[in-house]
């Protein structure tokens, strides 16, 4: 895993960590908050990438 990426991941497991409601999570736009279908529909997911997403 690049450097870049272990650090984008390292910044969004403490931001999850720390979130009270998912509103919190949500303000971070290159993070692509977004509900997930059919059988993990009460699941989300994040976009986590090197480049700061």
């Amino acid at each position: 895993m690049p450097a870049a990426a272990a650090d984008n991941l390292r910044k969004l497991l403490f931001a999850l960590g720390i979130a009270e409601t998912l509103d919190q999570v949500g303000r971070f736009p290159g993070w692509k908050l977004h509900p997930l279908k059919g059988e993990l529909k009460q699941f989300w997911s994040l976009t986590v990438t090197a480049n700061g997403g």
